[in-house]
């Protein structure tokens, strides 16, 4: 066992305060799959926690490559760009984790998610969302799609472990693809 006899400098505050703020945007990001959220090499059914970042965008793909683009509200995207939105969600840990939505996702789940908040006077910050991935056969193809749910305000929040399973009516499942 490696014992210290002697004293440490203290690191300076500055320099701890830089890391931080460096910190403050990094994420990790969860990959939607058939099963649960890819992130790094661990697949998890769900994820829990309070939405704290919203980036709406359009997007195009060339050569395979994404050209992202803002567009201001009340403009008009070009035609050739789809909607498409990256979320965060802050987890009961501390974690943040990013999630890209496609556009299916994005449109037929999410967005009518936060008018359901709205409707309710609430924001996606002001509750603990659950997020889990259902695999959709579609005209297209099979593709993952991500599914919202309100747990609870996040003054209330249920503590992780008694949460109960995500179950969905046929309703969801309605994505015109």
């Amino acid at each position: 066992m490696t014992t210290y006899t002697g004293n440490l400098p203290k690191i300076p505050d500055e320099v701890l305060e830089k890391i931080t703020d460096e910190a403050e945007d990094v994420c990790l990001w969860a990959k939607p799959q058939p099963g649960g959220f890819l992130v790094g090499d661990d697949t998890h059914p769900v994820i829990s926690g309070i939405i704290s970042n919203v980036d709406p965008y359009h997007v195009k793909w060339v050569d395979n490559l994404p050209d992202k683009l803002h567009v201001p509200p009340g403009q008009d995207p070009p035609a050739d760009y789809e909607p498409r939105c990256d979320i965060r969600v802050l987890t009961p840990e501390g974690i943040e984790i990013g999630v890209s939505l496609a556009k299916s996702s994005y449109l037929y789940s999410f967005a009518p998610y936060v008018k359901g908040l709205r409707g309710m006077g609430l924001q996606p910050t002001d509750v603990v969302t659950r997020l889990t991935c259902k695999e959709v056969n579609g005209q297209y193809g099979t593709f993952t799609t991500v599914r919202f749910s309100m747990l609870s305000k996040k003054d209330n929040a249920i503590p992780v472990e008694e949460l109960p399973p995500t179950e969905y009516d046929e309703r969801g499942d309605r994505i015109p693809y």
